[in-house]
């Protein structure tokens, strides 16, 4: 699944070497990557520990389907998901997965 994303939503590191970047206001400019689905929940408790353990974990999580879920009125109806960059794919794997052995 590719999605587009803002620089703004883009960490540092992940911006050293790459030409087209700015970071002055007003010139923000859109780039691409390959985002791999690692876990789609309704449980909003296991939602928030899996972001939290993948933020800490460096995996730079993104929690996808969280506006649709909410407009229709958060009944669970709509599972929401976690995305990572697909470098990062392997570990968050492992992560979510030991996740649903404890």
């Amino acid at each position: 699944m590719r999605v587009n994303a803002l620089l703004i939503k883009v960490s540092l590191p992940q911006l050293i070497g790459q030409e087209n970047v700015s970071l002055r206001p007003g010139r923000l400019k859109r780039i691409s990557c390959i985002m791999i689905e690692v876990l789609r929940t309704n449980d909003p408790v296991k939602l928030s520990y899996a972001l939290s353990l993948l933020q800490d974990a460096g995996c730079e999580p993104f929690e996808a389907d969280r506006f649709t879920a909410s407009v229709e009125g958060s009944i669970g109806a709509i599972p929401r998901r976690i995305l990572v960059p697909e470098e990062y794919a392997e570990r968050a794997k492992r992560i979510v997965q030991e996740l649903d052995e404890a």
